[in-house]
């Protein structure tokens, strides 16, 4: 009988309330927090959700539908034009989770000696 050489791939699963509450909070954050710290404007808190959440996610699918989202929900709070985020956020879904299916990272909480 032939023996598998390959590992289990870990796919992290976030609940659904969580993450709602996470996208949330970041667009909020991205929409109120320049208006007291211009700094801020710099950060771009839900783009760092999409990228975060497709990485734990491991699919592409997923990482263009959550940066579509995500784009599209920060757009409707500006006063840019609808879509130009979505776009830019949906490439970036999609190139990381692209990235984490060819990348097997092992985390240093996870390893084992």
């Amino acid at each position: 009988m032939p023996v598998s050489i390959h590992r289990p791939v870990a796919v992290f699963k976030v609940h659904p309330a969580i993450f709602c509450i996470v996208a949330l909070v970041a667009l909020l954050l991205q929409t109120f927090l320049p208006l007291k710290l211009p700094l801020a404007r710099l950060m771009d808190f839900p783009l760092l959700i999409a990228i975060y959440f497709a990485l734990m996610r491991r699919d592409k699918v997923y990482g263009i539908a959550l940066g579509t989202g995500l784009g599209l929900l920060q757009d409707a709070l500006s006063h840019d034009y609808i879509g130009i985020r979505g776009i830019a956020k949906a490439i970036v879904g999609y190139l990381a989770a692209s990235a984490s299916t060819r990348l097997n990272w092992n985390p240093w909480w996870r390893a084992r000696c």
